[in-house]
């Protein structure tokens, strides 16, 4: 399991993923969502910082491939990655997925 610290940039690592469409209220980073905006709390137990860059590896289902950290699930959870998508069909068809990513931290 990698630990992500100051020295270390990047990892890869194995997302539970969903999304989640605009409810007219803004991000935790007081942003309004955008196509590229993602919900993270933590992965593998260590808080994620916002400008965090999420890059999904195995991307076959998912139009978007490249996030930032933007906004938060608010209960604490352990790798768990949230997609804005425009709408709520959308979210629906992309469902829940076990993807591939490769997680940047803010230099």
């Amino acid at each position: 399991m990698c630990k992500l610290t100051n020295i270390f940039i990047g990892i890869v690592v194995t997302l539970n993923v969903s999304a989640y469409c605009l409810n007219q209220n803004p991000m935790a980073n007081g942003e309004y969502p955008y196509i590229g905006s993602c919900a993270v709390d933590k992965i593998n137990g260590q808080w994620i910082p916002f400008g965090t860059r999420i890059r999904i590896i195995d991307h076959q289902n998912v139009g978007i491939h490249e996030l930032v950290v933007t906004d938060r699930f608010g209960g604490s959870y352990n790798n768990r990655l949230d997609i804005f998508m425009q709408t709520e069909s959308e979210c629906w068809q992309f469902g829940r997925q076990s993807l591939v990513c490769e997680v940047e931290l803010p230099k």
